[in-house]
């Protein structure tokens, strides 16, 4: 069975590709069960509580095509209030051959939280990267690992 490729994700937005990412963290739900304490019972019972999605962070991304302009506007018109709409996004890590997906996770209704681009150097010796944080409301995992 082949591994992952180490550090190479592809990111839809929309349902278009949009972004190649070597690292991304926080795809993730907590739940928080609710304790009750039954009369003088020694151990409490638990039951289903309250979940959190956790914040999803994209990082050292490069826009593929026109998308890397599209998501700083679209980051900049949510923060001011000129679009409510949310996006969804999906993560899709690669196997080792580059090409086949071994994951696929898909990030529904996110708000964006950040957008951040890297330092560029005179160099020219780094593409130009940039971060990208995001709320989903809902996750979905298909993971065939």
């Amino acid at each position: 069975m082949q591994g992952t490729h180490a550090g190479h994700f592809l990111v839809e937005f929309d349902g278009v590709a949009a972004l190649e990412a070597t690292e991304v963290t926080g795809v993730g739900l907590t739940h928080e069960p609710v304790e009750i304490k039954v009369g003088t019972r020694a151990l409490p019972v638990y039951s289903r509580g309250k979940s959190k999605i956790e914040p999803v962070t994209i990082k050292h991304a490069v826009a593929i095509n026109s998308s890397g302009r599209e998501l700083s506007r679209y980051f900049q018109d949510y923060s001011q209030g000129l679009t409510t709409e949310k996006r969804s996004f999906r993560v899709i890590q690669l196997r080792e051959d580059g090409f086949t997906p071994h994951s696929i996770h898909e990030l529904i209704d996110c708000v964006p939280k950040s957008y951040k681009p890297g330092d560029n150097k005179a160099d020219g010796a780094d593409a130009a990267y940039f971060m990208v944080e995001l709320q989903p409301s809902d996750i979905i995992a298909d993971t065939d690992g």
